[in-house]
């Protein structure tokens, strides 16, 4: 009697190791399977922070060239020499005559040596006539270049 009592107790042990064994077992490949998850999870997470920074930094570029009255892509602007370009800067008259008593021609020019800062205009013959004026050439702006407009 002694040797079935140790028999059904073997047995059962055996019972019970086997499926605390499968459970465990269980466990640890619905782990992994989190871990995996929370790794992909963590990396598209980053990559989402890095777009977002790269869309904030391309937003403040193009808020900075709104500033500045920059609109790049497909303008012309007037290149007088090598390197220098040409700002109209479009004054008041009757401002100016009531701050100095004197008239002023409309128009007068300042050159800079950034093109970004150059007046830039969207006709090509405005362009021209500009160009003609003080002797320069016409750029027109491309992507990563500025192309000489014939």
């Amino acid at each position: 009697m002694m040797e079935w009592f140790q028999l059904i107790a073997i047995a059962i042990l055996s019972i019970l190791w086997a499926i605390s064994t499968h459970k465990w077992v269980r466990a640890e490949k619905k782990a992994k399977k989190l871990d995996e998850r929370i790794f992909t999870l963590q990396h598209k997470n980053r990559n989402l922070e890095l777009d977002l920074k790269g869309l904030e930094t391309y937003k403040m570029f193009q808020d900075g060239l709104k500033k500045q009255r920059v609109d790049c892509m497909g303008k012309y602007i007037i290149e007088v020499n090598k390197g220098v370009y040409l700002i109209v800067n479009k004054s008041d008259a009757y401002e100016y005559w009531q701050k100095h008593g004197t008239l002023l021609n409309s128009e007068n020019f300042n050159f800079t040596k950034e093109y970004f800062k150059a007046t830039r205009y969207d006709e090509l013959s405005v362009a021209k006539y500009y160009a003609s004026q003080c002797g320069g050439r016409i750029l027109q702006h491309k992507p990563n270049l500025l192309e000489v407009v014939e």
